[in-house]
């Protein structure tokens, strides 16, 4: 009773097409900015948009952070991951970019492959500058409905980048539900190391200021179209 395909060449072969896929050249345009910036809700209204985008923290099954797996499934294997991202981009395969999120070379126990990852390091980036309350509002609506026993697993993983104060006063203000501060908190961590990885890659970081993500969609659009242009010109 199963609708059936079968693969030309089996398993084997469908593993070295999706491997070569990775190798392609591939125009991506990346949306980076602070932890709370609302980048992923942007990837969404970009692709309702009817523009190409790629997902790797739904792919991989997690967010990339030390709270990343909080409400999300288990990670796929490396190879499901791997195969599922072929697929991806065999779906993209005409357009003429594709936007994905500003990621570390892991998400989670998932490493992106070597070919995506080249292609990264050489793509136009666009950061959002979304006011600090706002991305903590954000943050708190997105988290707050954990319970605290997993919000604390989470703190106690990066505690040493905390700081031992700073992880301190977050156990506190989560312990009496104060998670405006425990966002707050989270993100002078989360915001040094995301200021120093732009400063790392600044000649390819376009700025965007806005009053909030939801604002921003033309305005990237825009910045995207203008990229380009500069780019061709070159």
């Amino acid at each position: 009773g199963f609708d059936v395909l079968v693969l030309r060449g089996g398993y084997k072969a469908f593993r070295r097409w999706a491997l070569a896929t990775f190798a392609r050249p591939h125009r991506f345009i990346i949306i980076s900015g602070y932890t709370g910036s609302g980048k992923t809700e942007l990837l969404q209204q970009l692709a309702q948009r009817g523009e190409s985008t790629l997902d790797f923290e739904q792919l991989a099954s997690h967010r990339g952070s030390a709270f990343g797996s909080l409400g999300l499934g288990q990670q796929p294997t490396q190879q499901q991951f791997e195969n599922a991202l072929a697929l991806e981009l065999w779906k993209h395969r005409s357009a003429e970019r594709i936007w994905i999120e500003d990621e570390s070379r892991r998400v989670g126990m998932i490493t992106i492959p070597d070919g995506i990852w080249t292609a990264m390091q050489s793509a136009p980036i666009i950061a959002l500058d979304i006011p600090l309350e706002h991305r903590i509002e954000r943050l708190v609506t997105e988290y707050g409905a954990y319970s605290p026993s997993s919000l604390a697993q989470s703190l106690h993983a990066i505690r040493e980048r905390l700081g031992t104060e700073r992880y301190t006063r977050a156990l506190e203000a989560l312990e009496r539900g104060d998670m405006k501060t425990v966002a707050r908190l989270a993100l002078e961590h989360y915001d040094k190391a995301y200021r120093h990885s732009l400063r790392k890659r600044a000649h390819r970081v376009c700025w965007l200021t806005a009053a909030s993500s939801e604002v921003a969609l033309n305005e990237l659009l825009d910045l995207a179209s203008l990229q380009y242009t500069t780019d061709s010109q070159q």
